[in-house]
């Protein structure tokens, strides 16, 4: 030890001298890098990182055994959540089930009978006039104690948000309030379905229930190759899907469109007859079944 401790402080002091010499020149090439920077206005890139970035480390720690399947994917879920719009995760309109101020006791007592919900919708004259909302408990509790059927005293404020508001936005909105579903209206204020903290929840931890996964849109095979799709099935699932890439056009030309069902309406530019095709990179949609104006079920082929 003493060989080099020898050495050490023969150099120390000559390097100390160069550090005190060049510390002048260093600080002024500090200070003209930042005011070129400023001049510029060039944005440091600091510390950040990439949603790329945490994927890779995240895989990483899969390989390595670090981090177990079901948390890599809830992190994939994490991350993808935060592209997603209420539009995206909202139960339809066509699937809402209400209760309205302008029917009879009997007319809504058979919809609570017939379904299986806690809270339901309270709306005055059909879905585009939505009121508030209701707790089966309450009605419960009305009954219970002999008071007359009366939704208007029961209801409770419903929240409205746009459909292309974030989903994070909502889910911060909904955990504050003491009502944990709110009412995705359009550009024009026209209600286009309901969408709870469940919604979102159940996408970043998968499906809850059997019966949830059974109601949302599918995509299946057939035994020829080709497929059957939902109307409602996302856009984007489906792209994932089939691995296929988007241009800037194509982007922009599907912007505003979630759905395949919008897809094939917005290259048709009409209302679709059953048997109408359309093409969109290499799939090919046919309409199979429409219910009313909306596409139900399309047939699609994926050419190579």
């Amino acid at each position: 030890m003493a060989i080099p401790e020898k050495y050490a402080m023969l150099i120390a002091y000559p390097m100390n001298l160069l550090s005190k010499i060049v510390r002048p020149f260093v600080w002024l090439l500090s200070m003209s890098t930042e005011f070129i920077v400023k001049i510029l206005n060039i944005k440091s890139s600091g510390n950040s990182v990439t949603e790329e970035e945490i994927k890779a480390l995240v895989d990483e720690g899969v390989d390595s055994g670090v981090i177990e399947g079901i948390e890599h994917d809830i992190v994939d879920r994490l991350l993808s959540l935060g592209d997603k719009k209420a539009v995206n995760l909202m139960t339809h309109r066509k699937n809402i089930v209400f209760l309205d101020l302008e029917d009879s006791f009997e007319e809504n007592r058979k919809i609570i009978l017939d379904n299986d919900h806690s809270i339901y919708p309270v709306c005055e004259g059909g879905l585009d006039n939505i009121k508030g909302v209701v707790h089966v408990k309450s009605l419960l509790r009305q009954c219970l104690q002999n008071e007359p059927f009366d939704l208007r005293t029961l209801m409770l404020p419903i929240k409205f948000v746009n459909e292309f508001s974030s989903s994070y936005s909502i889910m911060n909105t909904l955990r504050t309030s003491s009502i944990h579903q709110a009412v995705v209206i359009d550009e024009y204020g026209s209600p286009q379905g309901i969408i709870t903290l469940r919604d979102i929840v159940g996408d970043l931890v998968g499906n809850i229930t059997e019966s949830d996964l059974s109601a949302r849109p599918t995509i299946r095979q057939l035994e020829n190759g080709d497929y059957v799709v939902d109307g409602q099935y996302q856009i984007e699932d489906l792209l994932d899907e089939f691995e296929i890439g988007l241009s800037e056009e194509d982007e922009d030309e599907i912007n505003n469109v979630t759905t395949v069902g919008g897809l094939v309406f917005l290259r048709l530019d009409h209302v679709p007859e059953e048997g109408e095709r359309v093409r969109f990179k290499n799939l090919v949609f046919e309409v199979l079944d429409m219910d009313g104006h909306r596409i139900d079920k399309l047939l699609l082929k994926v050419e190579e």
